[in-house]
């Protein structure tokens, strides 16, 4: 009976999803599936058998550690992947690891250069390349290639502008042929001091040529404190990042010029740099109670919730397309405010016994026609009656006097559309009393009588 725990005991720990009593270790994502978990005495290699549980094996190392190896931590090296090797970079730069058949050995025939802390460690095509860094008090913003023949460390030429001043603290992201290079601080000489940039850069490792995208549309710490604070790591074609005691995280995709932040709800409180992506499953380590040991654990970045979507950079297509909507915008609003302002505004016209004119035209008035326009001067509106009355003539009857006056008013009204564009004289029903006419001058007009 005894040993039907014993093996539901080793069926558990075989499929358990952490390491558990870790000290000194280096996670490293080996595929989509499974990863290594690099110690002092050996390597474990983890992989996803099915959701919420991982498989684990442990493979001691065939071969005794490099000294040089022995004198660092492993949380120290950076590590980049190359021909079904991991290789591990000393920190600053120089000397360099390669595990491959169970065994970690020293390759380069270099030395520790410590120019390089923070620089850039990758691998692209057969090659292994490092770029930037800090390094005796000023940073660095040259590319240096190993060279497995000589195994030592040879600057490439670049082209293109360059970040000036150096990399440090930077955030990098490769997608297909390009490194993508931001949020990073240059300190170019001793006594300088270090100096946020506020670009993106490309670095096309096809023909190794610099080219400027933009500038960076969110919000960046401009204190090199806070970048030293965040943690970051690769993810796909974009970059996780985290910053120290906030709630929230971001994920950087440059091809779609887009920044996503999602709520981490208080479940990545113990994340810290010891963590990796391995597909969607976010891989860290947390420490125990007595904060000496750690586990490993793993959550699956798309159950986060995204809270919101912003620009990741400024370029000078989006700035100019931007500055055509805006002034499309404005060059609109301009036409409609003339528009209503020259619509809207009264039409000034001036008036003496032989003419009516304003700043464009004029027109000859008959007599009658400058009685009748006088009259206006007194009254914006005019009834019938008034109007017969200027016309009565005790020889003529009533029909003679309504024909004259609506054939007066009708003359007039043509000459000023002839002239000025418009009918001077409007002729409405009186709305206190349908019965009754009443005639008015056109909307927003005036008559100013000179002497």
């Amino acid at each position: 009976m005894r040993k039907i725990p014993v093996c539901i005991f080793l069926a558990f720990s075989l499929f358990s999803f952490s390491q558990e009593n870790l000290k000194d270790f280096l996670l490293v994502t080996k595929d989509s599936s499974s990863f290594y978990t690099f110690t002092k005495k050996g390597v474990y290699l983890s992989s996803f058998v099915e959701e919420n549980k991982i498989k684990k094996e442990f493979f001691p190392y065939t071969k005794e550690l490099p000294k040089s190896l022995l004198d660092v931590g492993f949380k120290q090296l950076k590590t980049a992947s190359l021909n079904n090797s991991i290789y591990f970079l000393y920190p600053g730069g120089g000397i360099l690891f390669r595990y491959k058949g169970k065994k970690i050995e020293r390759i380069d025939k270099s030395f520790a250069h410590r120019n390089q802390f923070t620089g850039h460690f990758f691998s692209y095509k057969n090659s292994l390349y490092l770029l930037g860094g800090y390094g005796y008090w000023t940073t660095k913003n040259y590319l240096t290639k190993f060279s497995f023949q000589s195994g030592s460390w040879d600057i490439v030429t670049t082209i293109g502008p360059a970040p000036s001043g150096g990399i440090n603290q930077g955030s990098f992201i490769e997608m297909e042929n390009s490194l993508f290079v931001y949020d990073f601080y240059s300190r170019p000489s001793i006594l300088s001091i270090d100096v946020h940039n506020k670009n993106l850069f490309e670095l096309d490792l096809e023909n190794f040529k610099w080219s400027q995208r933009g500038s960076l549309a969110g919000a960046y710490d401009s204190k090199i404190e806070s970048s030293r604070m965040s943690i970051r790591s690769p993810y796909k074609e974009s970059l996780f990042e985290k910053k120290a005691n906030e709630e929230v995280f971001k994920i950087t995709h440059p091809s779609s010029n887009l920044v996503s932040v999602f709520s981490s709800e208080n479940k990545l409180s113990k994340l810290n740099e010891s963590f990796i992506f391995v597909g969607d499953n976010l891989v860290y380590a947390s420490r125990n109670a007595n904060s000496l040991e750690s586990k490993i654990s793993f959550i699956d970045i798309k159950t986060f919730e995204v809270l919101k979507q912003e620009l990741f950079y400024l370029d000078d297509g989006y700035l100019f397309r931007t500055y055509l909507i805006f002034a499309a915008i404005f060059s609109f609003a301009i036409i409609f405010l003339v528009f209503l302002f020259f619509k809207t505004r009264s039409k000034i016209f001036y008036l003496n016994k032989q003419s009516l004119f304003n700043q464009m035209s004029s027109i000859l008035l008959l007599k009658e026609e400058f009685a009748l326009l006088t009259a206006f001067k007194n009254s914006a509106v005019l009834e019938n009656n008034f109007i017969l009355n200027l016309f009565s003539d005790e020889t003529k009857s009533l029909d003679a006097i309504i024909k004259k006056k609506n054939k007066l008013i009708n003359d007039l009204n043509q000459k000023c559309k002839k002239s000025f564009k418009i009918d001077l004289i409007i002729k409405k029903t009186d709305k206190a009393d349908s019965r009754q006419v009443i005639y008015l001058l056109a909307k927003n007009t005036r008559i100013v009588v000179e002497d």
